[in-house]
């Protein structure tokens, strides 16, 4: 038996044939697989995953330019950010060399920012992507936050109708100077109004010790939009304690011992997240005084630590898959204790969250299973190798799936695991069989592509005859011409 491709118009499902011939092959399957796999099971598959719709086995000509980032301003590129997506036209790579680089929004356009090979960027301030159309796109790959003080969110994502991957991102330590009623305004990650929103591999870390008037904030803040999350981390906010003493005592409080933060919370929408782990933030130690020969002496109770997640109402009830994810409490702190003028105080500790899901509305779902992940190099030129680690179920057949323009995330299919990323002209590659341990790593030399650009989406589809059908995240890949240093 042969697994076919056929060229097909967007839509036309009703063109994946049934019967095949060798007419119809493309990639071939080992012989050894005809009895445990159908007709039937192919046809299943390409059109639950929706990934054959386009079978263009040419690579597509368009080209992208690349802009140059580097705050030292070598060989005339950019020093910063956001002079580079004002210049940038749709589409375009921008390619940052190591340095800290300044606050940027990308509103109203295709972008596509990315630390190069081998470099360390930095982002100094808050990161805005906005008002995309259906046909617009953003991606950002390999970006980490420089700690800084500063008020909301480090990366605000809303009003995009089109594609937004973020990839490869760290953003750790979030310092804030005051806090709001509009706890959400604080959230590290904040995703609102948004329909087709991707994160692969980013870490939001909360954990530092906030000083502020209230709660502490999240590290993910979702409203309103659709959203999938893969291998990712979250971690709420520590508690904050304000002494008698600190300058927010002008203001009326004197004393306050407060809880840390839940790691996610999502007011409406659908987001799934698939190999994931929320972690509340921790509540502070009690304090204790000794006080004084007038005033006895005084604690004051342990905080509680944080939930993994928090579901409420937004437009409409929540919806949140959980696949393969670890939720856990953020650490309670003790209560303050201790002895004066022979008086022996002790308060209470904090307690660990529970339950870790708090849903005041809408619902959360949880399957366990192994994970499903593809990961590898992001930027490759010519005469480099693109290198891919496959995870999933060991002793499945793998096809991995090319896309040369991004396209939305289509809805959550149970079956799959996840989610088909697809746009433009497609190329499906069968890649054997996974190892009995899960993983395999493949590696493709690449030549000249004779442009300055090419854009990758790619992804790897598992059939096993005991778990069916999945599907790892889906990825990025940028390949570069000769011409791009």
């Amino acid at each position: 038996m042969r697994i076919p491709i056929r060229k097909l118009k967007c839509g036309s499902y009703d063109r994946v044939p049934t019967r095949f011939t060798d007419s119809d092959t493309v990639h071939p399957a080992r012989s050894k697989y005809d009895s445990e796999v159908t007709p039937d099971m192919i046809h299943a598959l390409r059109v639950r995953v929706l990934v054959l719709l386009l079978f263009s086995l040419a690579v597509p000509t368009w080209g992208q330019d690349v802009l140059r980032v580097d705050e030292l301003g070598t060989a005339g590129a950019f020093t910063d950010i956001q002079p580079a997506i004002d210049a940038a036209g749709e589409g375009d790579l921008l390619l940052l060399a190591s340095g800290t680089y300044g606050s940027f929004v990308v509103d109203g356009k295709s972008v596509r920012i990315m630390e190069d090979v081998g470099a360390t960027a930095k982002i100094a301030g808050s990161m805005f992507v906005t008002n995309l159309t259906a046909s617009q796109s953003v991606e950002l790959h390999g970006l980490e936050h420089e700690s800084v003080k500063q008020l909301g969110s480090i990366l605000r994502v809303s009003n995009a109708v089109g594609s937004v991957l973020v990839q490869d991102c760290e953003f750790v330590s979030l310092p804030t100077l005051f806090q709001s009623t509009q706890y959400e305004l604080l959230a590290g990650l904040r995703i609102v109004d948004s329909n087709a929103v991707t994160l692969n591999r980013v870490v939001v870390d909360a954990r530092l010790v906030n000083r502020g008037f209230s709660n502490t904030p999240f590290a993910l803040f979702v409203k309103d939009s659709n959203a999938f999350l893969s291998d990712c981390e979250f971690f709420g906010s520590t508690g904050v304690f304000i002494d008698e003493d600190d300058f927010f005592s002008i203001f009326g409080y004197s004393q306050s011992q407060l809880s840390g933060s839940s790691a996610g919370f999502v007011r409406g929408g659908r987001v799934v997240m698939k190999d994931c782990s929320l972690t509340g933030g921790d509540g502070l130690n009690g304090a204790y005084s000794p006080g004084g020969v007038t005033a006895g002496p005084d604690c004051a109770p342990g905080g509680n630590g944080g939930e993994g997640l928090v579901l409420v109402a937004g437009n409409g009830d929540p919806a949140v898959t959980l696949i393969g994810a670890n939720l856990q409490s953020g650490a309670w702190g003790q209560g303050g204790s201790g002895t004066a003028f022979g008086v022996t105080l002790t308060c209470s500790d904090g307690a660990p969250a529970s339950p870790l899901i708090k849903a005041y509305a809408g619902s959360a779902s949880t399957i366990q299973t192994g994970p499903r992940r593809l990961s590898g190099n992001s930027v490759v030129r010519p005469g480099e190798s693109k290198d891919n680690t496959i995870t999933g179920p060991g002793s499945s057949m793998m096809w991995q799936v090319y896309s040369f323009k991004t396209g939305s995330p289509l809805t959550y299919d149970p079956q799959l695991l996840g989610l088909a990323y697809y746009g433009g002209s497609s190329i499906v590659q069968f890649r054997g069989t996974l190892p009995i341990s899960g993983i395999k790593t493949v590696s493709q030399a690449i030549t000249d592509i004779g442009i300055d650009f090419l854009p990758i989406y790619e992804q790897v589809f598992f059939y096993n005859s005991n778990s069916g059908f999945s599907a790892t995240n889906p990825r990025f890949v940028a390949l570069l011409g000769s011409s791009v240093p």
